[in-house]
């Protein structure tokens, strides 16, 4: 979602996009065409976007998604993951990591 067309998009476009992929990411979690993980990744990745642009109701919603027991993007294989996870825990200043 950090693309040059989500940029350009107004606020409400870009919240119109973020619940359009968290429908997505839902379906093909359901039609078992993602992992669990996969879906934390990619809900990890909306969670971040909502988080930047202060749709808090919709942060809330999309962090129940992740079982943050199980999910430590500091895992990831996916090297966008593991950098807005830096981010989050540079922001916040996380000593501990994503540690439960």
């Amino acid at each position: 979602m950090s693309d040059p067309e989500f940029e350009n998009l107004t606020p409400e476009q870009k919240l119109s996009a973020i619940r359009h992929n968290e429908q997505e990411i839902d379906k093909l979690l359901v039609e078992k065409k993602i992992t669990e993980w996969e879906a934390w990744e990619c809900y990890f990745e909306l969670m971040y976007q909502c988080n930047l642009l202060g749709f808090m109701e919709d942060w809330e919603r999309i962090v129940s998604k992740i079982d943050r027991k199980k999910f430590n993007p500091l895992l990831s294989k996916k090297p966008e993951i593991i950098l807005i996870a830096s981010d989050i825990l540079a922001r916040h200043a996380i000593e501990d990591g994503f540690n439960n």
